[in-house]
C-alpha cells in the first residue's frame, strides 16, 4: 500500500485517472488487473484517508483522489515494485528483500537513509520482508518518468549488469550479497522488462528450477560410510581406468560445463536485459 501526507496540488477526475492509468498500462504486455477507486475508502481493505494505491493478491488499486502528478508514481510503486519485482525474481524475491535489509544496516548511505522515510511513513512494526518491499517501491518512485510513467533511472545498463551479477551469486553460487542501490535499481527495471515482454521462456524458467537440484545431493541418513578398505579398492579401481575413457569424460565434462556456461549467460541476459 502506498500513502503520502504531503503530496498536494489538483485532483482530476476519476475518468481521467481511468485514461491516465491505462494508458501507462498499455505498454507492458504482462501488466496486473489495474483498477481505479474514487477514494481510499473504496479500496477492498481498511486502508488510512491518505493511502493512493494498494496491492494485493496480484491485483493492483489506484486511488483518484490524489494529485494528477503522482499518479505515475502510484502505479509504478505497485505495478512494477510490488508485482512486477516478485514475478520478475520468482523465490528469490525473498532473498534480495533480506540482502536490501543487510544493505541498510551496512554502508550504503541511500538505503539507510530511504529506510528511515519508509518507517517514518509506516511505522516501525514492520516486518522486514515488508520493510524492504516498500524500500523498492520508494526507489522506483524516485526514477519514474512523469511524462510516460515507465522507470527511467539513470546509466540503466550499468544497473542491469549490477543487478544480474548479484543474482548470479545469490542464486548460483549460494554467496549472500548485501545489496546496494544500484542493483536494486536494475532489479526494477528488470522487473518493469518483465511487464513489457512477459515471463521469460520455458528453457529459462527450466534452469532456474534444474541448477539447484543438479547442485544439491543429499547422502541418504540410511547409507554407511565407507571404511578404509572401501576407499582403498575405490581408489584403485579409479586409478585402473582405461585413459581413453578418463579422457573421454574429461572431454565430456569440459562441453558439459561450457554448455551450462553458456545457457546461465543466456539465462542472465534475457532475464535482465
Amino acid at each position: 500500500m502506498i500513502s503520502d501526507l504531503y503530496l498536494d496540488g489538483p485532483v482530476p477526475h476519476a475518468d481521467r485517472v481511468e485514461q491516465q492509468v491505462q494508458r501507462i498500462a498499455s505498454r507492458w504486455r504482462a501488466a496486473p488487473s489495474i483498477a481505479v477507486v474514487p477514494t481510499a475508502e473504496d479500496l477492498p481493505v481498511d486502508a488510512p484517508d491518505d493511502a493512493r494505491g494498494l496491492f494485493m493478491d496480484g491485483r493492483v488499486w489506484v486511488v483518484a483522489d490524489q494529485p494528477a502528478h503522482a499518479i505515475a508514481r502510484t502505479v509504478a510503486h505497485e505495478a512494477v515494485a510490488h508485482h512486477g519485482l516478485r514475478e520478475h525474481l520468482g523465490p528469490a524475491w525473498a532473498e534480495l528483500m533480506s540482502a536490501m535489509n543487510d544493505g541498510a544496516r551496512g554502508n550504503c548511505e541511500h538505503l539507510v537513509d530511504l529506510r528511515h522515510e519508509v518507517r517514518y511513513a509506516y511505522g516501525d512494526d514492520l516486518h522486514p520482508a515488508e520493510l524492504a518491499d516498500e524500500m523498492a517501491a520508494g526507489i522506483v518512485e524516485r526514477g519514474v518518468n512523469l511524462r510516460n510513467g515507465q522507470f527511467e533511472p539513470e546509466n540503466p545498463l550499468r544497473k542491469r549488469a549490477t543487478a544480474a551479477l548479484a543474482h548470479f551469486q545469490r542464486e548460483w553460487l549460494y554467496r549472500h550479497v548485501p545489496a546496494g542501490y544500484d542493483e536494486i535499481e536494475g532489479h526494477l527495471l528488470a522487473a518493469q522488462r518483465y511487464l513489457q515482454r512477459g515471463r521469460a521462456s520455458a528453457l529459462g524458467r527450466w534452469l532456474h528450477r534444474w541448477y539447484p537440484r543438479a547442485m544439491h545431493k543429499p547422502m541418504g541418513a540410511s547409507i554407511p560410510p565407507r571404511d578404509l578398505a572401501e576407499s582403498a579398492r575405490w581408489l584403485k579401481a579409479e586409478r585402473d581406468k582405461d585413459f581413453s575413457s578418463a579422457a573421454g569424460s574429461l572431454v565430456l565434462g569440459v562441453l558439459i560445463m561450457l554448455a551450462s556456461i553458456c545457457s546461465f549467460g543466456w539465462y542472465l541476459l534475457s532475464r535482465f536485459f
